[in-house]
C-alpha cells in the first residue's frame, strides 16, 4: 500500500470489522512566510484569523487553504480571539490598543481599551465576553481587562503581578484562567469577580487552554533553568484546583497549547522544536512526525480536534486534518458503509484480496449516505483513499 494513501479498511466477513487509521502529514498553506504570532479558529475549523507582528491581520474561510489580508492596519499585533462561528474577532496590539470585528475581519474598529503591552486575549463562544491580559513595562497600564459587550468597552479587572502570560475562557465566559510568567495560574469561576490560585503551581507560563466547560485545563511553560522552570506541560480536571505534571517532554520551550471542546484532545507547539498531540487529556503525547521542527509560535484546534493549525514565527502556517472514519452498520442481510460529509476529498474503494490487492473505486460512494453491500463470501475489503 503506497505511503501517500490515507485509508481505513473494513473487512466484511461475518460482519467482522477492522479499522486502520493512517497518519497524515501537515500541509504548508499559501499563507505568507512572516512573523506569525497567534491564530484563532471557528469551532468547525473553517474560519481562521491570524496576526502578524509588524504587519497585518489575515483571514481564511476555507480551513486555511487560502489567506487574504484584512483592512486592519499594520501594527505589532500580538494576539487574537474568535467567537465559535468565526464572525466576531478581537485582536490586540503590543504597546497599542484592542480592535474588534463583527464581520469575520472584513472591517475593524478600535475599542476604548487603553494602550498597553497586550499579549493575550480570549473570547466566550458567542463573542460577547472577552478577557485580555497585559504586562507591565514603563508607565503603561497593565493587568487583566474584561469586556461584556464584544469588546466595545473594557474595564480593568485586576492589576496583578504584571508579568507576561496568557488567558483562556470557558465557552460561557464564566471560567477565566490567567497564567503568569514566573508566577501562578489564576482561575476565576465567576467571570472575574474573584480569583484564586488553586494548588498554586508556579511556572514560566507561556500558554493556556481549556475545555468548553472550563473544567479541563492545560498550561505550558518555557524552559528557564536559572529559576528551575524546566519547560513542562501541566493539566487539571477540576478548573485548576489541582494540577498534574503531564508526560510531555521537558526542557523545551513550549510556545502554545490548544484543546478540543471536551478537553480530551490537546495539541502543543515547541518554539524551536516540533508539534505534539495527546488524545487522552495529556496522559500521553505523540510527536507529529509530519511537522517540521521550527520556531512555532501558535497552535489552534477545531472544537472536535479533527482540524489543527500551527504558525511559525518567521515562517508559514501549516494545517492538519484527520482522516474520516469509515464505519459499518448491519441492515438485514446487507451492510452499509458510511463516513462523514467532511471527507469530500475521499473515494471509497474495494478489493477482495489484500495479498494482491486490486483496488476498484465504488462509483456510488457518497459521504454520510454511504454504500450498501451484500454480506457475501468471499470477504470484501474497503478503504477510503484521498483523491
Amino acid at each position: 500500500m503506497k505511503a501517500h494513501i490515507k485509508n481505513l479498511l473494513l473487512v466484511l466477513s461475518l460482519l467482522a470489522v477492522s479499522h486502520q487509521a493512517a497518519a497524515q502529514n501537515w500541509t504548508l498553506t499559501s499563507a505568507a512566510s512572516t512573523n506569525w504570532q497567534a491564530i484563532a479558529v471557528s469551532s468547525n475549523g473553517t474560519k481562521l484569523a491570524a496576526v502578524v507582528s509588524g504587519s497585518g491581520i489575515y483571514t481564511s474561510s476555507d480551513s486555511g487553504n487560502t489567506w487574504a489580508q484584512t483592512s486592519a492596519s499594520n501594527a505589532y499585533w500580538s494576539a487574537i480571539a474568535s467567537s465559535s462561528d468565526g464572525t466576531k474577532l478581537a485582536a490586540t496590539v503590543s504597546a497599542g490598543g484592542i480592535y474588534t470585528s463583527t464581520n469575520s475581519g472584513a472591517s475593524w474598529t478600535q475599542s476604548n481599551a487603553t494602550n498597553s503591552l497586550w499579549d493575550s486575549i480570549a473570547s466566550s463562544a458567542d463573542g460577547t465576553k472577552l478577557v485580555a491580559q497585559s504586562y507591565v513595562d514603563g508607565n503603561l497600564p497593565y493587568g487583566i481587562y474584561i469586556s461584556t459587550n464584544s469588546g466595545v468597552t473594557w474595564t480593568q479587572n485586576v492589576q496583578d503581578f504584571g508579568s507576561s502570560g496568557a488567558v483562556a475562557s470557558s465557552a460561557d465566559g464564566t471560567t477565566l484562567i490567567d497564567a503568569r510568567y514566573a508566577f501562578y495560574v489564576y482561575v476565576s469561576t465567576d467571570s472575574g469577580a474573584n480569583w484564586g490560585v488553586g494548588s498554586g503551581i508556579n511556572g514560566a507560563w507561556s500558554s493556556i487552554a481549556c475545555s468548553a466547560d472550563g473544567t479541563k485545563l492545560v498550561v505550558a511553560e518555557v524552559n528557564f533553568s536559572p529559576y528551575h522552570y524546566v519547560g513542562s506541560i501541566y493539566t487539571s480536571t477540576n478548573s485548576g484546583a489541582n494540577w498534574t505534571l503531564s508526560s510531555a517532554p521537558t526542557n523545551v520551550n513550549w510556545a502554545s497549547v490548544a484543546s478540543s471542546s471536551d478537553g480530551s484532545t490537546l495539541a502543543a507547539a515547541v518554539g524551536g522544536g516540533g508539534l505534539w498531540t495527546s488524545t487522552n487529556s495529556g496522559a500521553s503525547w505523540i510527536q507529529q512526525v509530519g511537522a517540521p521542527n521550527a520556531s512555532w509560535s501558535a497552535i489552534a484546534s477545531s472544537s472536535d480536534a479533527t482540524k489543527l493549525f500551527a504558525a511559525v514565527n518567521g515562517g508559514g502556517i501549516y494545517t492538519w486534518q484527520a482522516s474520516p472514519r469509515l464505519s459499518i452498520a448491519s441492515v438485514g442481510v446487507q451492510s452499509v458503509l458510511f463516513w462523514a460529509a467532511t471527507g469530500t476529498n475521499y473515494v471509497l474503494q474495494s478489493t477482495t484480496n489484500l495479498a494482491a490487492p486490486n483496488w476498484m473505486t465504488v462509483s456510488n460512494g457518497t459521504p454520510i449516505i454511504g454504500v450498501t453491500v451484500p454480506n457475501t463470501s468471499p470477504a470484501a475489503f474497503f478503504r477510503l483513499q484521498t483523491q
